[in-house]
């Protein structure tokens, strides 16, 4: 660009320069190579031509041709173009700016209005002062849409032919806990995989499991940190069960090796899915009878408290609040009612454990039960949607919801009792269910209490002032 300097005289300024590159997907390895050369070749036009490069915009992963998905690199470049810190705009290709008749008309109007100049180095064009210049770039860039949606469809064929026969995804990101191509496991964060779900059913929140990876440096497969929501989606991905997902629907697979065995794995799902959960305390969640000791008055359950007036000792409390209908007299130490109980499930079973788990046991198949909880939680949300678009009356909502929990409350109970009887059942013969108890987590601790225990009733104090534990005011009453 000339300019004139204080004497009058011309001399040539350099032309603030902006770079675009954009690729649409990595390659297998991961790495970003075809931008690389890209940049090169821009890098080395703009050095030859004597411009000053201001900076370089990338776009990776981001398709041109498909405007529902933000390019915000190519945004960026867009901005500083009409703010003037831009003179210049350079890319590699045309098809790397635009593959749309809509972004071929906003290069347009920044020559147009602003007076920048775009081109590219491979396939220039010649002035933007010809009359055809306009022309030449929408044609360009409907050639180049053509070409992306002859693609897509070919891609979306391929898609159904793989999913058909249950192989993974061509390409892409590959999956934590998965080498790329989804055919072989990688060993070292299967092994991560495994320990968050051990935490997770064992009652450990999301968020801490997110922290633990975060100070252990494990990084997520976009080299990101963990947080609450991408641990969720990782432990009931398709993937680490063996599955793929195609078109929201959940596809059985012979070549994906599974990280997770198929029972963990459904009840993550059926965990992690429950709207509920997040109104759970941590203290709920790790004692191995929440939710089975009830106030033998008002029939509410007795939920796990631990306070420094009490010594810190953790004990069951009927509490009356907002919204139940519990009488709040009632509590009961919890690691004493913890051992009581489990003394009685171990004579209630017998010498035999792994039979009596047998015996409880049948052909249902897991994989749905899980499914039809999920699909009713589902409904349930999608009737709240209704009633806050105004579709559906507070009265249809109340009936809607009552129903639906009436569904929902005897297939998670007898998911927990499968659940359970799964826990006996991985008992080898001679193993004492007192030993495993005290070896295994909360969360088979709570599977086994659920398959064999309906409900711990605990009545009143029978002395007035007396706060010694007494067995007395147990009443267990057991799986039929």
């Amino acid at each position: 660009m000339l300019a004139r300097d204080t004497k009058g005289r011309e001399t040539r300024v350099p032309v603030k320069t902006g770079i675009y590159v954009r690729i649409s997907t990595v390659d297998a390895a991961g790495n970003e190579t075809a931008t690389a050369r890209q940049e090169a070749d821009c890098r080395e036009a703009v050095a030859r031509d004597g411009g000053e490069l201001v900076r370089v915009y990338r776009d990776v992963d981001r398709s041109a041709y498909d405007l529902s998905t933000p390019r915000p690199a190519f945004e960026e470049m867009l901005r500083d173009a009409a703010q003037g810190n831009l003179q210049f705009l350079l890319a590699w290709k045309w098809d790397r700016l635009c593959r749309s008749l809509l972004d071929a008309g906003r290069l347009h109007q920044l020559v147009e209005v602003n007076g920048i100049n775009v081109n590219t180095v491979v396939d220039p064009i010649s002035s933007w002062d010809s009359s055809s210049a306009a022309l030449e770039v929408g044609i360009r860039a409907g050639l180049g849409a053509g070409e992306s949606k002859s693609t897509s469809i070919r891609a979306k064929r391929v898609s159904e032919e793989r999913a058909s026969k249950g192989l993974p995804h061509a390409g892409g990101r590959r999956g934590f806990g998965m080498k790329r191509g989804h055919l072989s496991i990688d060993e070292a964060e299967a092994e991560i995989i495994r320990a968050a779900a051990v935490q997770a059913l064992d009652g450990e929140s999301m968020s801490s499991i997110a922290r633990s990876l975060n100070r252990a440096g494990v990084r997520t497969t976009r080299d990101g940190e963990w947080n609450v929501s991408n641990v969720r989606r990782l432990l009931i991905a398709p993937h680490v069960a063996g599955r793929r997902m195609f078109r929201g629907e959940i596809i059985d697979s012979d070549v994906i090796p599974a990280i997770l065995d198929e029972k963990t794995w459904q009840r993550l799902r059926v965990l992690l899915t429950d709207p509920n959960r997040s109104l759970r305390t941590s203290s709920e969640m790790n004692r191995p009878l929440s939710g089975l000791v009830r106030c033998d008055t008002c029939g509410c359950a007795m939920k796990p408290r631990t306070r420094r007036a009490e010594g810190g000792q953790p004990s069951y409390v009927c509490r009356r609040a907002a919204g139940n209908v519990a009488c709040g007299g009632r509590s009961i130490a919890a690691i004493p009612l913890d051992a009581f109980t489990l003394a009685a499930i171990v004579e209630y079973l017998g010498e035999e454990p792994l039979a009596r788990a047998l015996s409880h046991r049948d052909d249902a198949d897991d994989a749905q039960l899980a499914d039809r909880i999920i699909s009713l939680r589902q409904a349930r949300d999608d009737a709240l949607s209704m009633f806050a678009d105004g579709h559906l009356s507070r009265a249809d909502l109340i009936a809607v919801q009552q129903k639906n929990a009436a569904s929902i409350a005897p297939l998670e109970a007898e998911l927990s009792r499968r659940s359970g009887s799964h826990a006996l059942a991985s008992l080898l013969p001679g193993d004492g269910i007192a030993e495993a108890w005290e070896t295994n987590g909360a969360a088979w601790q709570r599977d086994l209490a659920r398959a064999v225990i309906q409900a711990i009733l605990i009545a009143p104090i029978s002395a007035r002032g007396r706060h010694t534990f007494d067995p007395t005011r147990i009443t267990i009453v057991w799986n039929s």
